[in-house]
């Protein structure tokens, strides 16, 4: 093991992002499937950004798991204690949490959409839930009902949104300014 200290913030930050990889490498889903590796970056992002994930999807078109589109479901971390719910006092604290978590990562998507050119059903958006919010492209709750040929070239347009973004964010996270 390597116990040599980073010589500077980008050597410390690379780190970082492989430490997360490497988390992110053992999570699995409730079927023992592990994360989609056409998302997989996606998360090692947020996550290091300090977005907590909760479940993602690289989009599977006319598969019968999945969705038909990219996206990763953000919110913060719950407590241990499966009773959490019934707790009105500790709601609050993660609804507020939660809403802060969204107010940041719309302040990265309007910094990431400030001068860049993209079709309006290909931006990310978040789909509001209870405590937690999915980050998609608009148009991706319509998928379902595209052609065959719609839904690929959709797809791919919008792996592609998603990837630009992961890569914003790294850009910022390896510059110290997340």
């Amino acid at each position: 093991m390597n116990f040599e200290k980073p010589t500077n913030l980008k050597e410390e930050k690379d780190k970082e992002i492989q430490d997360m990889k490497r988390r992110v490498e053992k999570i699995e889903d409730k079927l023992g499937n592990p994360v989609d590796e056409g998302i997989k970056n996606t998360v090692v992002m947020f996550n290091i950004c300090g977005f907590h994930t909760s479940q993602s999807c690289e989009g599977h078109p006319g598969e019968k798991h999945g969705t038909d589109f990219p996206w990763v479901q953000v919110g913060p971390e719950k407590p241990e204690k499966k009773e959490w719910k019934k707790d009105e006092q500790t709601r609050k604290i993660i609804k507020k949490k939660n809403k802060i978590l969204k107010k940041n990562l719309i302040d990265l998507l309007n910094e990431f959409y400030k001068n860049r050119e993209t079709s309006f059903g290909i931006m990310l958006s978040i789909d509001d839930m209870s405590y937690n919010f999915r980050v998609q492209s608009i148009a991706g709750e319509v998928m379902d009902i595209m052609s065959e040929n719609d839904k690929k070239e959709k797809l791919k347009e919008m792996k592609g949104e998603m990837d630009d973004f992961t890569e914003f964010l790294k850009n910022k996270f390896l510059n110290g300014e997340i």
